[in-house]
């Protein structure tokens, strides 16, 4: 519902319906109308709290990512100084063919959140 159909809807059973009952007919239910938008305002407060905990869980995903990502890159790096990094290399080729990350191999998936594209 747009704004000015909100605000019409918002005013019309209290300031018009109320006010003229006589020419409502028997099935025309005012107080669940009224009802409903109480309805509204309790759903989109949590709608809005279920938005702030989406953008948390993204933030705590990337974060966890980074650290992941962080400590991987770092284990490499000392298993390239001690000369211990070649069983590595075949997995390094394939997530690094030309820039383009390549299936992470059988029993390995990355995680998806199950939200917006691009998360």
């Amino acid at each position: 519902m747009g704004d000015k159909s909100e605000a019409f809807c918002r005013q019309t059973p209290p300031l018009v319906l109320a006010q003229i009952p006589e020419v409502l007919p028997a099935s025309f239910d005012l107080a669940e109308a009224q009802n409903d938008l109480t309805q509204l305002d309790r759903l989109r407060r949590r709608l809005h709290r279920l938005v702030r905990l989406d953008a948390k869980g993204v933030g705590a995903d990337t974060a966890l990512g980074s650290n992941i990502m962080s400590a991987c890159l770092g284990g490499d790096a000392l298993l390239k100084v001690t000369g211990k990094g070649a069983g590595l290399e075949a997995l390094r080729q394939r997530r690094c063919l030309h820039g383009v990350q390549a299936p992470l191999g059988p029993g390995v998936r990355e995680v998806s959140t199950g939200l917006a594209p691009g998360r």
